[in-house]
This record gives structure tokens, C-alpha cells and sequence, in this order.
């Protein structure tokens, strides 16, 4: 990779992750085959995603990326998720895990951050119902009051450019069961930042709309 594909420094851990990360939540489902699971993890990490985001959540996931990724360990940076252990709230609450980032900041500055969901389900797409995800819900709500449609640019290149050139952002994270979906966004990414005004006017039009939308997770 070169450009603004480069690593870039995870906190101050020593680790280095690209701006675009591989999100292995569908590489858990029991439905995807064994051998398309393991062409997938091999495909991100050849395409450059070499941060790789999972879950015990996730199914399958931290197995598969352990059976087909074991012999290109030194390749990747691998994170997965907690939220327990928070003094006062309840284990995997929202406020368990939003407390839990915030005492984990105040303990250690090494931290880096990572941007999820940075296509936000595509909520531009009148298609990508998620009547069950009150998130994804949220999200088409707030692009509609938004209207970013009107800035000039694909909605998805708008938004992966926005999250992984973000202040403070170590990584973005997209899953996929593509490769060339994969590929195509990191080609979005490799084109850099947004330019300057287009920045601006997506912060003015979030500090005027958006003072009293929760945080979605």
C-alpha cells in the first residue's frame, strides 16, 4: 500500500493499522462455507486490511480467523470486544461499555481509537431496511435530516473518507462477505481525506442538527 493506504500509529501502543480495517463479524455466520470464510480472511489481508475486528459474539469468527490467519499472525493486528467489569453498571449495558472506554482513555493514553460501522448501513440505500436494528434505524433518519446527498459526492465515499480520516482515528472498520466490495472501498479510501470545506460543512451541519442525537452503538 501506499499513500493514504499507509499504517498509521494505533495509539501510542507501537502497533501500526491501515485507515481501513476488515470487520470479521460474517465470517462468523454458521451459513457461510468453511472454504469461503477462510478465501475471505486471506483476501482482506492481501487486499491491506490488516486490522481485523471480532467478537465472542460473533459465531464462528475468532475460530475461523485462528484456523485460516494462525500462519500469518505477524501480518495482522487482531482486537475483539468486552464490556464487563465496570464498577456500578451492569456487565454489557450501554453504560457498561461507553464507561468502560472512558476509564480504559483515563488509565492509558496507549489507546487507539476505531471508527465502527463507518458506512453506517448505508443509509442513503432505500433498499437497506434493518427494521429489527434500532441503530440502523437512526441512522437513516439522521442522513435524511443531514442531506448530504447534496454535497457533491458518492454517499459512500463520503462517509468512509469522513471516518477514516476522522481526528484521532486509528482504523475504520468495514465487514463484508466481498472481496471486490472490500476492494472498492479501500480504493475510496485510498483517495485521502476529504477536502477541507466538505469536512467543515458536515461538522456545521452536525452541531446544528445533531446536539441532542444519542450515541448508537
Amino acid at each position: 500500500m501506499g499513500g493514504s493506504c499507509e499504517a498509521r500509529p494505533f495509539g501510542t501502543t507501537g502497533l501500526r493499522v491501515p485507515p481501513l480495517g476488515f470487520g470479521a463479524g460474517a465470517v462468523g455466520d454458521v451459513a457461510l462455507d468453511e472454504g469461503e470464510a477462510g478465501r475471505l480472511l486471506n483476501g482482506a489481508l492481501d487486499l491491506g486490511l490488516s486490522f481485523v475486528d471480532t467478537a465472542p459474539g460473533y459465531g464462528l469468527s475468532e475460530e475461523r480467523i485462528g484456523r485460516h490467519l494462525s500462519h500469518r499472525r505477524a501480518e495482522f493486528v487482531l482486537s475483539t470486544k468486552l464490556g464487563y467489569a465496570v464498577p456500578g453498571v451492569p456487565d454489557w449495558s450501554e453504560k457498561c461499555i461507553a464507561r468502560g472506554v472512558d476509564l480504559a482513555l483515563a488509565a492509558s493514553r496507549e489507546l487507539g481509537v476505531v471508527a465502527k460501522r463507518p458506512l453506517a448501513n448505508t443509509p442513503w440505500n432505500p433498499r437497506a431496511a434493518h427494521p429489527d436494528d434500532a441503530a440502523a434505524a437512526a441512522y437513516q433518519d439522521r442522513w435524511r435530516a443531514l442531506h448530504l446527498e447534496d454535497l457533491g459526492l458518492d454517499p459512500a465515499e463520503l462517509a468512509i473518507r469522513f471516518a477514516a480520516f476522522a481526528p484521532g482515528v486509528s482504523t475504520a472498520i468495514v465487514g463484508s462477505r466481498r472481496l471486490e466490495h472490500l476492494a472498492e472501498i479501500q480504493a475510496l479510501v485510498a483517495k485521502g481525506p476529504l477536502p477541507p470545506d466538505v469536512v467543515s460543512e458536515i461538522t456545521a451541519r452536525f452541531a446544528t442538527l445533531g446536539q441532542n442525537w444519542p450515541g448508537m452503538i
